[in-house]
């Protein structure tokens, strides 16, 4: 049997694994920039000078080695689809930007990276109290689908040295109360070593987009300016040898998008239906390449885990 058609039934196969349609409100959007040293209440955006309501024209990005950024605002379908994407900040606003974020399957959960939290074996200052243990109230979970931060009951890492095996580069979050209806979490997919593979041949026959990678990174490499930007690409190798927990992806992103997911494009036409798949642990320097973590048995088994105790 061809690649082509391989990659249909794979598809196809998984589309019963969510279940019904998830039902999605019909959501206005503006992309929002965030000035250099914006300050005011994390609690209400629109009281910080200049970012309620400021427009950003993706056009216009710096082009990225010469070439044209292909990064761009969202469809209304993915507007839905990555209404629960939110970034995490420090206490003194929204400028205090640190990275991606997005809600999966509880509205009061959040899954993102770890070193957005930790870094050489210690809480990163932000979320660091005197004694050195974490202190969760330094940090704000941002929605722009409901217009406000929410603050953080719980953070759970795999890891206080995340940077030094990416697969153990994740971070579990509680909020102290769920996000808005109109931020809709997304479901998640566990990924076996054998779908993974078969996702790789299909990128080597095919060259075809099949995953949207939504998240809130920085305009341009360096610039403090960061918006919720969406880019297509596709998985193409183990990043980690044998342990088969990270893998190589396709897409123009910049630093701002570690905590992101990976969305299966499964199938456009009904968006309830895609799912995360895995979750940005790195991007990529010049010439280099974007990591993954996925989203294995074993990590949805904790994030459903968490869902529930955490409605």
């Amino acid at each position: 049997m061809a690649i082509r058609a391989l990659a249909a039934a794979f598809i196809t196969s998984l589309l019963p694994a969510f279940g019904a349609t998830a039902q999605f409100g019909s959501l206005s959007y503006e992309v929002i920039a965030l000035p250099s040293g914006a300050m005011g209440d994390p609690a209400h955006p629109t009281d910080v000078g200049g970012i309620g309501g400021a427009s950003l024209h993706i056009a216009n990005l710096i082009p990225k080695n010469g070439k044209e950024d292909p990064r761009r605002r969202l469809t209304q379908a993915e507007i839905s689809m990555a209404s629960g994407v939110g970034f995490f900040h420090g206490p003194p606003g929204l400028a205090d930007f640190v990275g991606t974020g997005f809600v999966a399957i509880s509205r009061r959960v959040v899954v993102t990276a770890a070193h957005n939290f930790a870094q050489n074996g210690a809480w990163k200052s932000y979320v660091r109290g005197p004694d050195g243990e974490l202190n969760a109230r330094g940090a704000r979970f941002y929605s722009d689908a409901c217009d406000r931060s929410y603050s953080i009951s719980t953070i759970e890492v795999s890891s206080l040295s995340p940077n030094e095996d990416r697969s153990n580069d994740v971070g579990l979050v509680t909020l102290d109360e769920p996000v808005c209806s109109q931020a809709q979490p997304l479901i998640v997919l566990a990924l076996s070593d054998d779908n993974l593979q078969r996702m790789f041949e299909f990128a080597k026959v095919e060259m075809r987009s099949y995953m949207l990678v939504p998240a809130w990174q920085r305009e341009a490499r360096g610039q403090p300016r960061v918006a919720k930007l969406i880019d297509e690409g596709m998985f193409t190798s183990y990043a980690d040898g044998e342990t088969k927990k990270t893998v190589r992806f396709t897409a123009s992103i910049l630093p701002g998008a570690s905590g992101g997911p990976v969305v299966g494009k499964f199938s456009r036409r009904h968006p309830g239906t895609d799912v995360a798949v895995a979750v940005v642990v790195s991007e990529p320097l010049e010439g280099g390449a974007n990591t993954a973590r996925v989203i294995d048995g074993e990590l949805a088994a904790k994030i459903e885990l968490l869902a529930r105790e955490n409605p």
